[in-house]
C-alpha cells in the first residue's frame, strides 16, 4: 500500500497541472453559470459634498436671517432718524422765520456758530 501511495505522490509532483487545469475550468464554468450579486459602491466624495452641501444651505439660512434682522433694524433707525430730522427742520425753519425778522438775532446766531 505504502508503495502505491509512493508512487501516485510522484505521479502527482511531476503531473500536478493536469490535476488543477480541470479544476480550474470547472470553477470557471461554476463561477459564470451562478449569478453573482450585485455590487453597489458608494462615492465617500459624493457624501462628503451632500454633506457639504447641507452646511452651506444651513449657513445660507442662518445668513439670510441675519440680514432680515439688520434690514429690519436699519428701517427702525431710518425712521426714528427721519422722524429727528423733520422735527429739527421745522424749529430751524420757525428760527428762520424769527431771525428774518430780527437782524440782531441773527448776527448773534451767526457768531455762535
Amino acid at each position: 500500500m505504502k508503495a502505491k501511495l509512493e508512487s501516485a505522490w510522484e505521479w502527482v509532483k511531476t503531473h500536478w497541472q493536469w490535476i488543477l487545469f480541470p479544476v480550474g475550468i470547472l470553477l470557471f464554468i461554476l463561477g459564470r453559470g451562478s449569478k453573482s450579486a450585485e455590487v453597489i459602491t458608494t462615492d465617500p466624495t459624493k457624501k462628503a459634498d451632500d454633506r457639504a452641501k447641507v452646511e452651506r444651505e444651513r449657513r445660507e439660512a442662518e445668513l439670510a436671517a441675519e440680514q432680515a434682522r439688520l434690514r429690519a433694524r436699519l428701517d427702525e433707525v431710518h425712521r426714528e432718524n427721519a422722524g429727528k430730522l423733520q422735527k429739527l427742520t421745522e424749529e430751524q425753519m420757525g428760527q428762520a422765520a424769527e431771525l428774518e425778522q430780527d437782524p440782531e438775532k441773527l448776527n448773534e446766531w451767526l457768531r455762535s456758530l
